[in-house]
């Protein structure tokens, strides 16, 4: 439990500067995306395509002033062509996620919603991936655990069993002995055959 607690919290500390860092590249995107509207200047519109290019992995929806989508990146492509509701539902799950990101054009303007990029939800979901396997783990040792000690336990119980056996074996061969000799006198027949009966039970049992 302290290496899963140690885990989450350490977790949850890289996704927090994971997540921080994400906004800060929302943030140039969005001065990438206004300079290209804005800009006339061949040198800062490269600069900003290649500030947009380069995300590839943050899922980000831009509207309009009254929220209905204008463009979006890195969506599932095959999700948005089929389903024409999934950008709207995805829009509606960057809205809980995270404040949009104003784009003000001077004369209008555009809000930024953007979610969670593949790396960081992994980074979320791990600390119970590892939970989940110690669990496993521990399950299995305990298992393993209990069926050593069942056989240990076995084999204190067949040992113990054979060596009372064996202690019994020596003083029963004396009494059958001495049966023996005191059947030779007449007047012992009846006690001798009760001896003889536990004997036998006795000898039943060692065996």
């Amino acid at each position: 439990m302290c290496i899963v607690a140690a885990s989450l919290y350490y977790t949850n500390q890289l996704a927090r500067k994971l997540a921080n860092e994400e906004r800060q590249n929302v943030r140039q995107l969005v001065e990438g995306i206004k300079t290209q509207y804005l800009t006339d200047d061949d040198i800062a519109l490269k600069y900003a395509s290649m500030v947009v290019e380069q995300n590839k992995t943050i899922p980000l929806i831009l509207t309009n002033e009254k929220d209905s989508i204008v463009s979006q990146r890195n969506l599932d492509s095959a999700k948005v062509a089929r389903d024409s509701g999934y950008q709207y539902a995805k829009l509606r799950e960057f809205r809980s996620e995270h404040d949009p990101v104003v784009i003000d054009y001077g004369y209008g303007r555009q809000h930024v919603y953007y979610g969670e990029s593949y790396l960081l939800k992994q980074l979320r979901y791990y600390p119970y991936v590892q939970l989940l396997i110690i669990t496993l783990f521990l399950l299995i040792v305990l298992i393993a655990f209990t069926s050593s000690h069942r056989s240990i336990q076995n084999q204190v119980w067949v040992g113990l069993s054979k060596e009372t056996a064996h202690q019994l074996g020596t003083p029963l061969s004396s009494i059958e002995a001495w049966l023996e000799l005191l059947k030779d006198q007449p007047e012992n027949a009846e006690p001798v055959a009760e001896m003889r009966k536990d004997l036998d039970r006795l000898k039943l049992v060692a065996d």
